[in-house]
């Protein structure tokens, strides 16, 4: 099944959105220490993951992102992919 990598959607956020950011911090890194918290309304809503807030009620966590049937967290390599019928599914 083919997958999206996340990492460069969420990179092209983080430049959008998140100049203050240290350079030196790699997108994915920066962008898993944001969405532990919370994955932030502008993340949210520019990529349709507020299909998934609407469920929860409430923004998203990066823990119960991970897991959700169809997305696949590799913590080892920081990278985030998720399937592609299920990120064109919430991306709608």
């Amino acid at each position: 099944m083919d997958r999206v990598f996340i990492a460069s959607i969420i990179k092209s956020v983080q430049e959008a959105h998140f100049p203050h950011v240290d350079p030196n911090i790699t997108a994915i890194q920066h962008a898993v220490a944001k969405v532990n918290q919370c994955f932030g309304t502008r993340l949210c809503y520019r990529y349709g993951l507020c299909r998934w807030n609407h469920l929860k009620e409430r923004h998203a966590t990066f823990s119960w992102l991970i897991n959700r049937p169809g997305v696949h967290w590799i913590p080892r390599r920081k990278i985030l992919l998720i399937d592609e019928p299920l990120w064109d599914d919430i991306g709608r």
